[in-house]
């Protein structure tokens, strides 16, 4: 029996695949994001999620939303992405070069609305330049993207949701996070070897420590790898 084609199975196939995709939304300029770093965003993410990425127009940043002194607050940006990402998009990325912090003024690299929610906001600024700040990028999206597919932190350090490890160190979704993100409908896809370098020995002790703190519900400031000697700190 032949499969019958109509305008409304069209529409349906398309409305699904729009709502697989994850907008990218850049704040001031479009060109805070390189186009090697644009073509390995789009790359990583394929490969871990089955949804596509597109890149949208710049938008200028909110007008109450920054400050010169301080940056600009997670809150506003947040806010002003959700109601940019259009009607059927899965989720929304925005880019900015400037400092964002959040609602207990602590500056961070990554912001989600919450635990579920659609926006999520990526600042580049304390990120490494060159070749290097494309690895970290990804790692900090899909990890900001982890928490609005509603996972929470994770105790594995070489996991992309550690709570608390060194950016080298996290390496792939483990078991448990990808569970629960096919437990969120999202069958993230197991990735044998992700597109950047295997992760440094996590020595047993730091393993330990972190499980300890994960049971006890404690939130860790992580180290993006090009501060840990500099000894700046940010959110993630």
């Amino acid at each position: 029996m032949g499969l019958t084609i109509t305008a409304g199975n069209l529409r349906a196939r398309a409305a699904r695949s729009r709502s697989r995709v994850v907008y990218v939304q850049p704040f001031e300029a479009s060109s805070i994001l390189t186009r090697r770093e644009r073509v390995h965003l789009r790359r990583v993410l394929a490969r871990f999620f089955p949804v596509r990425l597109r890149i949208l127009r710049p938008m200028p940043l909110p007008v109450d939303a920054c400050s010169d002194e301080r940056g600009c607050r997670a809150r506003a940006l947040l806010d002003a992405l959700t109601r940019r990402a259009p009607r059927r998009s899965l989720r929304i990325v925005g880019v900015t070069r400037r400092r964002v912090f959040d609602i207990y003024g602590e500056h961070g690299i990554g912001f989600a609305s919450g635990i579920g929610e659609r926006a999520v906001v990526v600042s580049v600024l304390q990120m490494p330049s060159a070749r290097t700040r494309g690895v970290v990028l990804s790692k900090v999206v899909l990890h900001e993207l982890g928490h609005a597919f509603g996972l929470g932190h994770c105790a594995d350090p070489t996991c992309l949701m550690a709570m608390g490890a060194e950016l080298s160190w996290m390496f792939y979704f483990c078991p448990r996070c990808r569970s629960g993100l096919k437990r969120n409908g999202l069958a993230v896809r197991r990735v044998k070897v992700p597109p950047w370098p295997p992760p440094k020995r996590v020595k047993p002790e730091t393993r330990r420590l972190l499980r300890r703190l994960d049971r006890a519900g404690a939130e860790i400031i992580l180290m993006p790898d090009s501060e840990i000697s500099s000894g700046k700190r940010s959110r993630f």
